[in-house]
């Protein structure tokens, strides 16, 4: 199965208010239970969002294990304290959490005010188990 989705930021905290997400053409493709997935996207509008980051949205629920993503181009979002951005499906619904890594192993969930400018810009692709 082939398809397209809709990319949409959001804070794990406050509300939508003005937020908008622009994004091109978000695909996926379906083969058994193994969901493949890319998008273009940014966050021009956080809107009254707070907390942390997340993507949401995601053809399908994940099942099993958290799985990761990765991101071909970022561009204006600012790490807060890690060293490299990875992307986590969780398996608690069809969402994306960002999450910043470095050499000592501590996670950190990226925030909403990472996104401080209307110019970013992220292309993330991922798979996961439906």
């Amino acid at each position: 199965e082939e398809g397209i989705w809709t990319p949409d930021f959001q804070g794990t905290g406050g509300s939508a208010g003005a937020s908008a997400t622009s994004a091109g053409q978000a695909t996926y493709t379906k083969i058994g239970r193994l969901v493949t997935f890319q998008a273009d996207c940014a966050w021009t509008n956080q809107g009254s969002w707070t907390g942390n980051a997340v993507l949401t949205g995601l053809p399908f629920a994940a099942v099993g294990n958290a799985s990761g993503c990765f991101f071909g181009v970022v561009k204006y979002i600012d790490l807060k304290g890690g060293t490299w951005l990875t992307g986590q499906i969780t398996t608690t619904g069809q969402i994306v959490n960002f999450v910043e890594g470095n050499d000592d192993g501590d996670d950190i969930k990226l925030v909403v005010g990472a996104w401080d400018n209307g110019s970013n810009s992220l292309n993330i692709n991922g798979r996961y188990i439906t």
